[in-house]
């Protein structure tokens, strides 16, 4: 069977992140077509789960074959990656998730304090750094949505393979090793490695092809 693959990016990033364009060079070599949608939907200023759902179902309409989807998500990406299978269990067939975004609801509260989450709602919006690393006002509603509309650990049918660093600071190890317990078909590779997994790119392309394995090395 042949499937399609997409890399979907995290918060403050693009589909023209180190990792994506990296993992879009290997898939290449190997005669594959990674697609690399932008989750910032309809911007970043205005993201939501919702959003990022909604750019995932429009790159599937755009590609329009049968084949089942296998995602590489990072960060929120790999929520996105997630609840999207969840949501599809008949068109998802497996995700490699790095340092996936879970449990947003309860984890954002503890990155940006009380008195930040307090300025944030009352605000409308809050400061974050884009990909560009340009500071942009993010509207409250990308909270509120994650809070109301979408549960803080997806749980997809398919397998999973998870890469989280142990020196993640930005989502703590702590909710992958969560998710493979609520979780049957899905492993978890710890690394030494913070958030952005830079020096663990090598390995996770070797994870990523051995994870995909014929699908991935047979030809197009």
């Amino acid at each position: 069977m042949r499937y399609n693959y997409a890399y979907l990016h995290g918060f403050a990033s693009s589909p023209e992140s180190e990792k994506g364009l990296e993992l879009d060079r290997i898939f290449s070599d190997h005669g594959k077509t990674l697609h690399r949608p932008d989750l910032n939907n309809p911007s970043f200023q205005e993201i939501t789960y919702t959003g990022m759902l909604e750019a995932i179902d429009a790159l599937v309409r755009r590609v329009d074959n049968d084949r089942p989807w296998r995602f590489i998500g990072s960060s929120m990406g790999g929520f996105a990656a997630a609840r999207w299978a969840e949501l599809n269990p008949e068109r998802a067939d497996s995700l490699l998730l790095l340092c996936p975004g879970f449990d947003m609801q309860s984890r954002w509260p503890k990155l940006l304090g009380e008195a930040g989450m307090e300025e944030w709602e009352e605000e409308g919006s809050f400061l974050f750094f884009d990909s560009n690393d340009s500071l942009q006002p993010v509207h409250w509603e990308l909270f509120e949505n994650a809070s109301k509309r979408h549960p803080s650990y997806p749980m997809p049918e398919c397998p999973a393979l998870l890469v989280h660093g142990t020196e993640d600071r930005v989502v703590p190890i702590e909710s992958s090793r969560t998710f493979v317990d609520k979780h049957g078909p899905s492993e978890l590779v710890e690394v030494e490695d913070n958030h952005k997994l830079y020096d663990s790119l090598p390995r996770i392309a070797r994870l990523a092809l051995e994870f995909f394995d014929e699908t991935v090395a047979a030809a197009s």
